[in-house]
């Protein structure tokens, strides 16, 4: 049962009990907890991880928080909702790539040169 709390001294329409119901619905608490991350990535198409270094063709985003289950990014480059691509992040404090596949979940403008993209990790 969705739990709303009236604010103090105002009427609740039933337009906005409406749009927070909607909200719980097809907005649910995440499943797994963010966690600021500021890292280089890499992305390219394709669906392989086998390639030892990605393509001179690759976009190149930073990351801005991770969880178990994704990541939230920045690029400059739009990006295609469930897209699949190979993302490799660049660590800083060791010297090695580490390469995962992630599924694109949703793109958001946030500038005219700036995206924000979440992905999901398939691999």
């Amino acid at each position: 049962m969705l739990d709303v709390k009236k604010p103090r001294g105002k009427k609740m329409s039933s337009l906005t009990l409406n749009d927070m119901a909607q909200k719980a619905i097809f907005n649910p608490p995440r499943e797994n907890k963010r966690v600021v991350f500021n890292e280089e990535i890499l992305l390219w198409k394709g669906t392989s991880l086998q390639t030892k270094k990605p393509p001179r063709s690759a976009i190149i985003g930073r990351a801005k928080n991770i969880s178990n289950g994704g990541v939230c990014l920045v690029t400059k480059t739009k990006l295609e909702i469930n897209q699949f691509l190979r993302m490799t992040f660049k660590l800083k404090s060791v010297p090695i790539n580490i390469p995962t596949l992630v599924e694109v979940r949703w793109v958001e403008k946030v500038s005219d040169s700036y995206f924000r993209v979440g992905a999901r990790f398939i691999y």
